[in-house]
Order: C-alpha cells, then sequence, then structure tokens
C-alpha cells in the first residue's frame, strides 16, 4: 500500500529503555530509494497479520506463537510488502533466516531441517537451503507488491517432553537489515490417547484392614464380596473405594443399588444405608436407590473417594447388598463390590446314628427332649449298644458347645450304665455327667466335633 514516508525520532531515555527491553535493536525510516520492505506474520488459523507498518530489527517486536504435540506440525503465514512512497521502479530484497534456534528452553534442540520455508500459503517450493544460506533468498518485488510464504515446523517425535524454541526471518535492502519476525514454537509432549474412563471398587468390613476388589472388575462382585456377623442391636458397617482409574482425566463415578425392604409395618424399612465422606459422612441413600443413581463429585486421576454402607439386620436377620458403579461417561465399564450381614446366632446341632448305620439323623432338628431324632438297637445280654453321636456349628460365628448327659439308661428295670467316649476313645464320662459338662473345641460355622 502507498503510505507517507515516515521517520522515527528517539530520546536518549527512549533508546535506553528499548535496549532493555529487547535488547540492543532499530527502528528504521524509509532510504533514499523511496522503498521499505515490510514483513508481516500470522498463524495459518488467523485471518489477519501481525505487524503492517512496523520495521524492526528485533523479532520479538513482531512475533507469533504455536504448539503442537511431539510428531505433529505447526505452521505460519508470512507476508513480505514493498511499503513505497514515490518511486516505480522495482525492488530487490533479500531473506535471511535460521531453521535453528535463537533461544532453546528445555532439552534438546532442534536440528534444522524441521523448521521448512516455502513459497506460497499452500503448495510452493522448499526455499529453507537458501533462506539459510550467507547470501539469502533474493526477492524483486514490483512497487507496493506482496509475496506470501510459510513456516512449517514439526515437532520431533522424541520430544515427549514440554520444549519451547525460536527463530526469526529477516529482511534485508542494499546489505541492511531493514525488518525482522520472530517465530515461537512449543512442543506439548506426547498428545494423550483417547480417555478411557474407569473406576474401580473396593470394599472392606469395618474391623479389616484389607481392601477386597482391586484391579477386579465384574457386576456380579465375584471375588469383591466381603461379610460380616453382628451382635443383636448392632449394624453391619462396610467401608468402599472408588477409585478413578481413568486415563488422563478426572472423573464422576455413578453409583447404583437396588433396594432391600422390609415391610413388617408400613410405612417399608429399608435395611441399608449409603454415605459418602465430605468432611461428614453425608446419606446418599436415596440418590443410590434411585433408578439415575448417585452422581459423584469429580474424582481426580489416580484419586479415590470413599462411601460407607451400614446394614440394619434386627428384623431380616441376613441382608445382602450388591453395590455397582460404573464412569459418567461411560456405562459399560461397571464395576461391583458385595457384603452379607447376620445376626449373630449361636444353634448347635446334635446329630446320631447306629454304630453300624451309615446316615445320622436330627440334622438341621432342634429340640430338648429329643423329638424326631431317636435312634434304637436291640441287642443280645451282655452285649453293648453304640451310638455314635456329632455336634455341628449350625451357627454363624466360631464357637464352643458344652456336651451334658446322664450316666444311667433306665426305660425300665434293670438300668443300664452309660459311658462316653471323644473321637479319640478318650473316656469323658466324668465330665458330661458332671455339673458343667464336656466343651467341644471351637467350631467354625458348619464345622463337626
Amino acid at each position: 500500500m502507498r503510505i507517507m514516508k515516515k521517520t522515527f525520532y528517539f530520546s536518549p531515555l527512549v533508546i535506553f529503555a528499548i535496549i532493555i527491553l529487547f535488547g540492543l535493536s532499530f527502528n528504521f525510516s524509509f532510504s533514499s530509494g523511496n522503498h521499505m520492505p515490510d514483513l508481516k506474520i500470522k498463524t495459518a488459523a488467523e485471518s489477519s497479520y501481525t505487524g503492517d507498518n512496523i520495521y524492526s530489527s528485533d523479532p520479538q517486536v513482531q512475533s507469533k506463537s504455536g504448539y503442537a504435540y511431539a510428531g505433529e506440525s505447526f505452521t505460519f503465514h508470512i507476508a513480505l510488502e514493498d511499503d513505497y512512497t514515490a518511486t516505480t521502479s522495482d525492488v530487490t530484497y533479500v531473506l535471511k533466516g535460521t531453521g535453528g534456534v535463537i533461544n532453546c528452553i528445555g532439552i534438546p534442540c532442534w536440528s534444522t531441517n524441521l523448521i521448512r520455508y516455502k513459497t506460497g500459503l499452500s503448495g510452493g517450493s522448499d526455499i529453507t537451503d537458501r533462506i539459510q544460506s550467507d547470501d539469502g533468498l533474493s526477492q524483486i518485488l514490483s512497487v507496493g507488491e506482496t509475496r506470501y510464504y510459510r513456516v512449517e515446523v514439526t515437532i520431533p517425535a522424541s520430544f515427549t517432553e514440554v520444549t519451547t524454541h525460536s527463530f526469526y526471518l529477516n529482511v534485508y535492502q542494499n546489505g541492511e537489515l531493514r525488518d525482522s519476525i520472530g517465530f515461537l514454537i512449543s512442543s506439548l509432549g506426547t498428545q494423550p490417547g483417547p480417555v478411557s474412563y474407569r473406576i474401580d471398587a473396593l470394599i472392606r468390613e469395618e474391623s479389616s484392614l484389607g481392601w477386597v476388589g482391586n484391579d477386579i472388575y465384574n457386576e456380579n462382585a465375584e471375588n469383591q464380596k466381603v461379610s460380616s456377623v453382628v451382635e443383636p442391636k448392632n449394624k453391619g458397617v462396610y467401608f468402599i473405594e472408588l477409585q478413578n482409574e481413568t486415563n488422563n482425566s478426572a472423573a464422576s463415578a455413578v453409583v447404583k443399588s437396588e433396594p432391600i425392604i422390609y415391610c413388617p409395618i408400613t410405612p417399608c424399612n429399608q435395611p441399608v444405608k449409603f454415605y459418602y465422606l465430605y468432611g461428614d459422612w453425608i446419606d446418599i441413600s436415596d440418590a443410590v436407590f434411585s433408578s439415575e443413581g448417585w452422581v459423584s463429585p469429580l474424582i481426580p486421576l489416580q484419586g479415590s473417594l470413599y462411601l460407607k454402607a451400614e446394614v440394619d439386620v434386627s428384623q431380616l436377620k441376613s441382608v445382602t447388598f450388591l453395590l455397582k458403579t460404573y464412569p459418567y461417561y461411560d456405562e459399560n465399564k461397571k464395576d461391583s463390590v458385595s457384603a452379607t450381614t447376620e445376626l449373630l446366632r449361636y444353634q448347635p446341632d446334635l446329630l446320631a446314628k447306629n454304630y453300624s448305620a451309615e446316615e445320622y439323623i436330627g440334622d438341621n432338628i432342634y429340640s430338648e427332649n429329643g423329638l424326631d431324632q431317636e435312634v434304637s438297637q436291640s441287642i443280645e445280654p451282655g452285649e453293648k449298644a453304640i451310638f455314635n453321636i456329632k455336634i455341628e456349628n449350625d451357627g454363624n460365628k466360631n464357637d464352643s458347645f458344652v456336651l451334658k448327659g446322664t450316666n444311667i439308661a433306665c426305660l425300665r428295670a434293670p438300668c443300664w450304665a452309660v459311658k462316653y467316649l471323644d473321637k479319640e476313645n478318650n473316656d469323658i464320662t466324668d465330665l458330661v455327667t458332671g455339673a458343667n459338662g464336656s466343651y467341644t473345641s471351637i467350631l467354625l460355622p458348619k464345622e463337626f466335633s
């Protein structure tokens, strides 16, 4: 474009300020030939150029920034315009630039062949070698003509760390530097892959220090189940950890459970309550049991969120809940945990059979008078009647039981003496028939003695 001649004057104080801010740089007036080259710059995505009618030896005055991930490219657009006053003659300008770096923030620095200069804003010829040569690239422009170039910068695939680099392009007229533009390019490191959401649910019983379910993912809580037995008036308490195992993002979890309703009276009672730890335990039961589920706050990447479940078994005696969770953005990535709570139950079960019989009788039958649990034998005079007895722990907690019996069998005269032997054939008659009875060893639930 045609403009009037411009001349810039600076006081010593202003010149000193420019040196402090940008290093030693100069602004220029039109030459005696009435021509002035004007370099302008923008990114490929921008619509307008920076640097119109600005002439400086400092590339920072007219610079643009760009960024890309490792293995990707970024493009700058350049315009070279002939600014003139009163002339009709063509003019020759020389472009010189660097494909290396004038500043390298981060290691390693780039090699020159990763920065390429080309003619035109698309297509065109590669002019990198000529611009980087000692003689530069000569361009003959007619009066007021503008020519366009581009710079393509490729971030090395090996640049997995964040680094920043700068380079510049100068234009000369009659051997004198007349204008300069700067480029700042940053590598963002390795590009993260697509987000893969995953929530891992873990559970532990209140008195346990070990979590169950780490790195196990399923919808039926297989290998992710715990249990407890509680005294009357106590509740089963469980802690649940939700881990954000999403690959590169914070994530919210959706938490759901099917309601467990006990209805001896109206309204129905819900024996399970769920709480979220946010300074204090906040009741989220209604949301968890709803069709939409409870949506958690964002869980930081590789972070955790904690829930608590309280189970009341005073009415149902035994309650099992199945808690499912999945990432808010991916319902297909479900995980689950489960807990069973039983009311403490003490129950021994005596079973008996004739010595020669194969099957015991009396399993799961409990009475104090032996009803429906009788065995009998017919023997010859002088022979012994032998019966086998075993004790089963039908309770739900490890327990020891007391055996007490009579030492005389006497439905009618004559009476018979009774002897009790343990499984090692030790005589324990005095213990069984004594005031305190004979104690079994500690039996696990469903274990026999």
